[in-house]
């Protein structure tokens, strides 16, 4: 699409590799600073490889219920409707895969 039509043009040079690049920071650094204790569920899911750092936060809030209460369905688990909205959302997340945790 070019000017003509109402798009834009694109001509800089390598902007197909700016778009594919990793961003050079992450939203959530790991390993925690020292001096913070951190929980279970942060040592094994606090390197989940996911470019959000939201969704790697939400694991590990997940993982952190489940340690305190494994076994339960996710309604008995989260009390909070918000809550098992969230988890639901989470496990639905075309985002988030085995390969990643």
């Amino acid at each position: 699409m070019d000017a003509a039509q109402g798009g834009t043009t694109y001509k800089a040079a390598g902007w197909r590799q700016l778009l594919r690049a990793e961003p050079a920071s992450r939203l959530r650094c790991w390993p925690p600073q020292t001096g913070v204790a951190a929980s279970a569920a942060e040592v094994e899911f606090g390197r989940a490889n996911f470019a959000d750092g939201r969704l790697r936060t939400r694991l590990v809030r997940i993982a952190e219920r489940w340690l305190q209460r494994a076994g339960p369905p996710i309604p008995e688990m989260f009390a909070a409707r918000a809550d098992q909205r969230a988890v639901y959302r989470f496990l639905h997340n075309g985002k988030v895969s085995f390969e990643g945790l």
